[in-house]
């Protein structure tokens, strides 16, 4: 009777045990969903940036495509392509939500600085384009998606660099005489 009360008092817990197993596995957690979450928002940034990028050259292919201007604009939160008939309205090709996480700071299109709310960029049938780019700000960083004359965009981690001497000069004339 005595070795039978003992194997089972030997079996179980204290609270005091349960309590500090509860308490480390606390502790673990406190450490690990930070991290978790940080590296949740960095890949949805890096998504967010990868399909940022991808536009400019979409709406090249879309303007070949479809034989006719297309543009690249903000609106709202969200970066646009639309193609641009002659007559009639404009026709939502793709959007991408920038949500909270990207912020724009300032906008350059064929090497001048301009609002963000007016920035259009343009891409035509010939396969020409703008040259430009947006700075995004996340926080206290400062990123700038550039976009060459060929339509091509690539990040930097600086402010947006003029590069409007890059431009073809078909895309020049074109603009000419708009």
């Amino acid at each position: 009777m005595i070795l039978r009360a003992m194997t089972n008092k030997a079996r179980a817990f204290t609270v005091v045990e349960l309590n500090i197993v509860v308490l480390i596995l606390l502790l673990a957690a406190a450490f690990v969903i930070p991290s978790i979450l940080a590296i949740q928002k960095s890949r949805t940034i890096k998504d967010l940036e990868g399909n940022v990028a991808r536009l400019p050259i979409e709406a090249q292919n879309a303007s070949i495509k479809s034989q006719l201007p297309v543009t690249l604009q903000l609106q709202g939160t969200s970066l646009m392509i639309q193609e641009t008939p002659a007559t009639g309205s404009p026709t939502t090709v793709k959007q991408v939500d920038l949500g909270q996480n990207l912020t724009i700071a300032a906008a350059q299109l064929n090497g001048k600085t301009v609002d963000s709310g007016s920035w259009i960029w343009h891409a035509y049938p010939d396969g020409t384009t703008d040259v430009g780019g947006l700075q995004f700000s996340e926080g206290s960083l400062t990123r700038s998606l550039v976009i060459y004359a060929d339509g091509t965009s690539n990040w930097t981690n600086t402010e947006l660099p003029d590069i409007s001497l890059q431009q073809w000069t078909a895309g020049q004339l074109l603009q000419r005489v708009q």
